[in-house]
């Protein structure tokens, strides 16, 4: 049966659960906590929700009590930290199949998860995003990831990476040093997306670790489980999973989404339909889990969360949210900031 949730592989959730219990911690509290059971651990085929993954990871910083948990547990990955995709990327033929590979077949390790690579002018952007917004905080899941990533390149490289800036989308809590020394440039906080940006001619580079012979094998077995589970998906999280951050802020149309997933409009709301949903009930949740998680995690004022959202005005974003969550976004960032789930107020930007 297919799973109505994101999930993601056990193999990731190992590599935390073993630095937590490298850190002094014992992690079966914290397992249970997030409702995972430890005796599924030694499964790498299971995958579990990210919900309860990114969950853990939260909780796991808080009982070590270190705000750079997540850059930590990136620093002690090794090349086999996510599995098949750490060796798909380092026996790429150049750092450009390196990423098209690792952007293409996310979703076999990592589901509901917005990963590409983006071309302004004159650099390039590695984008990271959770695209459930529901799933908050997520801050060391962010950091982990962009910082994991950042080591798989410079792992590629035959010299050091060295990137321009880092972007992420969460306010900053910690200490900016530590971001700085990790990634050896300008980082910024309260972004629309986590990224890498980097120079594009590094793309050409040719240095892989491993033989380009197993490039193609590797290919062909993520493209089977790929396959495997799209088929097995629910249309209604697929039609969800196209609204990102950037998409809501845009005019919306179902026709446009209809027609990144080979569709024409009649058909998107024929198949909504037969989930007993419809494509504006899909874009209102998708809006106001966003509202959620931009309130809790970010310093963004309330008329920019709404813009970003695809709200015309703070009034009508405003009557949406008390209708879905029975109070006003100041009082939902309020109240959240006074029982310590929220962005703390010093959070800095960079």
């Amino acid at each position: 049966m297919a799973s109505d949730r994101p999930r993601v592989s056990t193999q990731i959730l190992l590599h935390i659960v073993e630095q937590l219990a490298n850190g002094g911690v014992d992690p079966a509290p914290l397992l249970a906590e997030a409702a995972i059971d430890p005796a599924g651990l030694g499964d790498i085929e299971r995958m579990i929700p990210l919900s309860a993954y990114v969950r853990f990871f939260e909780r796991a910083a808080d009982r070590l009590g270190d705000a750079h948990f997540g850059l930590r547990a990136a620093r002690a990955s090794d090349a086999g930290a996510l599995g098949a995709l750490s060796f798909l990327f380092m026996s790429a033929p150049t750092l450009k199949d390196a990423f098209g590979g690792f952007v293409q077949y996310l979703s076999v390790m990592q589901e509901g998860t917005l990963m590409e690579l983006r071309a302004p002018a004159g650099a390039v952007q590695f984008v990271y995003q959770l695209r459930g917004h529901e799933i908050t905080p997520r801050r060391q899941d962010s950091e982990y990831s962009i910082a994991a990533t950042f080591r798989l390149v410079d792992q590629y490289l035959p010299a050091r990476f060295k990137p321009r800036e880092i972007y992420f989308e969460h306010g900053r809590r910690g200490a900016y040093h530590v971001y700085a020394d990790y990634f050896g440039c300008d980082v910024f906080f309260d972004q629309a997306v986590n990224a890498i940006v980097f120079d594009q001619d590094i793309l050409d580079t040719r240095s892989p670790r491993l033989s380009t012979r197993l490039y193609p094998i590797i290919t062909a077995h993520l493209q089977s489980a790929m396959t495997q589970r799209e088929a097995a998906a629910r249309f209604a999280d697929q039609v969800g999973l196209c609204l990102s951050d950037e998409t809501l802020g845009e005019p919306v149309t179902i026709t446009a989404v209809a027609a990144r997933l080979g569709l024409s409009a009649a058909a998107l709301a024929r198949r909504l339909a037969g989930e007993g949903t419809r494509f504006r009930d899909v874009l209102a949740a998708r809006r106001m889990a966003g509202a959620k998680r931009l309130l809790l995690d970010s310093r963004a004022p309330i008329g920019e969360i709404a813009l970003r959202l695809g709200y015309g005005e703070n009034a009508s974003f405003t009557r949406a949210f008390r209708r879905h969550f029975g109070q006003t976004p100041e009082h939902f960032r309020a109240a959240a900031r006074r029982a310590g789930g929220g962005a703390g107020l010093a959070d800095q930007n960079r």
